[in-house]
């Protein structure tokens, strides 16, 4: 650089000097506006509506022919809006149950319920049903009810409304949806099925409920 401007004449150094200078203001100027709080303040000319950008931070003032004016300030708070409708609690019931059950007796008899849940509060409902034929060689004709009423099943047996087969040594999967307007209590109840040779194996049967609270069924 002492090179470079020692090779040149007094009034090219004194311009470049010069042009640094103003470089510099310019940089301090840019950083200072907007100011500290990021509020850009100028001055409106009342006579002809020129527009100048002032440094309020570097003491800058708008003069007695102008309006001073700025921008990005904060407003007033407005009015408090209408409160929205309640939206769903976020909060999720499930309800399960587990039994073993021996299923005696001839399909003419009362069925015998194997598993179930009771004293649901009012609302809608998820439900899986697990049935495991693990004991006896006999099959089962099995249904789900709601407050002692059968509810539509998968499969059906047509001696039997309502009720599915659930075979000896396999597990059967059933899945329903309900809507409880009242206190709700669902079950599963199952009868024995004869073999072919009309001899009597009760099944025993593994049974698994699951019912999951939800806000709605669409």
């Amino acid at each position: 650089m002492d090179q470079l401007i020692a090779r040149l004449p007094v009034a090219s150094v004194k311009t470049l000097v010069a042009a640094a200078a103003l470089a510099s203001a310019a940089a301090i100027a840019w950083a200072s506006i907007p100011d500290s709080n990021g509020t850009i303040h100028g001055c409106y000319q009342k006579n002809d509506g020129r527009l100048r950008v002032i440094d309020t931070d570097a003491g800058d003032t708008c003069l007695a022919s102008e309006l001073p004016i700025s921008w990005n300030q904060v407003g007033p708070q407005g009015p408090q809006g209408p409160q929205g409708p309640q939206g769903p609690s976020g909060v999720s019931h499930a309800y399960f149950a587990l039994n073993s059950h021996i299923v005696e007796g001839a399909p003419t008899q009362t069925p015998q319920e194997v598993v179930g849940v009771s004293d649901l509060p009012p609302g809608a409902y998820l439900l899986w049903v697990t049935l495991h034929v693990e004991g006896g060689k006999n099959d089962a004709i099995c249904r789900l009810l709601q407050n002692d009423f059968p509810m539509e099943a998968r499969y059906g047996v047509p001696k039997f409304p309502g009720m599915f087969k659930v075979k000896s040594g396999s597990i059967t999967t059933v899945s329903q949806v309900a809507t409880a307007p009242a206190t709700a209590r669902f079950t599963v109840e199952c009868l024995d099925l004869i073999d072919f040779f009309g001899q009597l194996d009760p099944p025993i049967i593994d049974g698994t409920i699951i019912v999951q609270a939800v806000d709605a069924l669409n």
